[in-house]
Formats: C-alpha cells, sequence, structure tokens
C-alpha cells in the first residue's frame, strides 16, 4: 500500500507513472467524511443513487436532510460525488473513492502511530 502524505489543506498521492503526476486529493471535515463514508457504503450495498433523505434515516448522522443535501452539493462540487439526473440520488465518483481510501488509510495509520 502507498501511504498518503498530508500536505497542508490537502493530501498528496506519490506520483502514478501511468497517470503523469501527482494526485490531489482534498481535505474533508468530519461531517463531508462521514457523510461521503455513508454514500459509499449505500452505493455499495444497493447499487442506486443515494438521497439525502436516505442518509438522514440510515446513517444516523445527527443532521437534517436539508444539511446532508447542502454538504452532498459541496461534495459534488469537490469532484466527490456525481448526481446522474437532476431528481436523482448522488453516486461516489473515481476522485470520491480515492478521498474515501486516503482518509481510511489515514485513520489506520494514525491509529499505529
Amino acid at each position: 500500500m502507498i501511504p498518503a502524505v498530508p500536505d497542508g489543506n490537502e493530501t498528496r498521492l506519490p506520483s502514478c507513472p501511468h497517470r503523469g503526476g501527482d494526485v490531489v486529493l482534498p481535505e474533508l471535515d468530519t461531517r463531508k467524511q462521514e457523510i461521503l463514508r455513508a454514500v459509499i457504503r449505500s452505493y455499495v450495498e444497493t447499487a442506486e443513487p443515494v438521497g439525502s433523505e436516505v442518509l438522514a434515516q440510515r446513517a444516523r448522522l445527527g443532521v437534517s436532510s436539508a444539511t446532508i443535501r447542502n454538504e452532498m452539493a459541496a461534495l459534488e462540487e469537490m469532484g466527490c460525488l456525481a448526481q446522474p439526473h437532476p431528481s436523482a440520488g448522488r453516486i461516489p465518483t473515481d476522485h470520491g473513492y480515492r478521498v474515501y481510501l486516503a482518509d481510511s488509510l489515514n485513520d489506520v495509520l494514525a491509529e499505529r502511530s
């Protein structure tokens, strides 16, 4: 496994030769991390776009569906989530999976130190 290296407000993964440079991943606040994690888990389980109402009911994040919707919109702007069409929920992007894995890896490394 390749450890992610913190760099200011971003996490930088070492250069990938086939991609032509470093992959820059944004740092997410705790709420965004929890929402991204919940979207990915739900999407992996159901293969269906995930809506804010579903997350509010299932994930028990302690915030309203409107707050979740706003955070999901922010995650979409960051490139972590996509919305297949206006009335659909969100799905994780490749970038979202990378951010999720980098955050998970950083959590594991922090627990070990």
